[in-house]
Parts: C-alpha cells; structure tokens; sequence
C-alpha cells in the first residue's frame, strides 16, 4: 500500500474480511470492489493481476491460489504487502 494508508493491521484484516464476507454474497462486485478498495496497484484494473508463472508471487501468494479451483474466492491472506482478497479467474494453458 502507498504511504498514504494509515489502517492498522487489525482494522486492515477486519475491513478485509468484512469484504470478503459481502463479496460472498455478492461475487459479481469483485471488480468494483477491488477498484474501490484496494490500495495496490491492480485497483486500476479492478484487482486484476492477469497471469504469471508459479514463484513470481509472494509464497503466501501464491501457495493460496494453487489452493483454489477457478472461480473461487478467498481471504485474507496476508503478506507483507498487507491483506489480500484472491479470486481465481483461470487456469493458464498447460497448468
């Protein structure tokens, strides 16, 4: 996050996972809502991170998504960027 941000890490995990808990309900805002809550770079475009290759990502990252079947969300996960709600879009051709 920009130095911009002054949310704790508690008040960052509990905004995080009241997110997740409304997009639950509501998959379909994830894209309004990373564009209207994240404070990384992929907020531009609305909390896609496209692809990459295994390893290219924090481990805590990445070991979440490999975790996950296309379509799922999760959260938060936490790294040193901060908390993280992860949907998985895809699979890459010959993953």
């Amino acid at each position: 996050a920009n130095a911009s941000v002054t949310r704790t890490k508690p008040e960052a995990k509990k905004l995080a996972t009241k997110l997740l808990g409304e997009l639950k309900a509501a998959p379909k805002k994830f894209t309004e809502y990373a564009a209207k809550h994240s404070n990384g770079p992929s907020a531009a475009k609305g909390g896609s991170l496209g692809t990459w290759q295994k390893g290219r990502m924090v481990p805590e990252f990445d070991n979440a998504v490999q975790k996950m079947k296309v379509g799922e969300m999760t959260g938060p996960v936490e790294t040193k960027f901060g908390f993280h709600i992860i949907r998985r879009d895809a699979v890459p051709a010959g993953k």
